[in-house]
């Protein structure tokens, strides 16, 4: 991703990680509070990259993505 795109999905990570510090009461007791944390970004910056391809909503977007069998498949 370069440019605004790159921007937008950090931007995303962020909101989507502070969300869940602010709201997860269950993060502090987590086994890998580390590894939540960074899937929450690396979803964000996901959901960015597939609705760039596909200009809908977000489920919308996954879901077509989902269809196509695009590069967007995550093992």
């Amino acid at each position: 991703m370069r440019g605004a795109a790159s921007g937008q999905a950090e931007a995303s990570a962020w909101e989507d990680v502070w969300r869940l510090l602010l709201r997860d009461p269950g993060l502090r007791t987590a086994d890998s509070p580390w590894g939540l944390i960074w899937s929450v970004a690396r979803h964000a910056v996901l959901t960015q990259a597939v609705c760039a391809e596909v200009p809908t909503a977000p489920r919308r977007a996954w879901h077509l993505a989902g269809l196509e069998q695009s590069v967007w498949r995550i093992r």
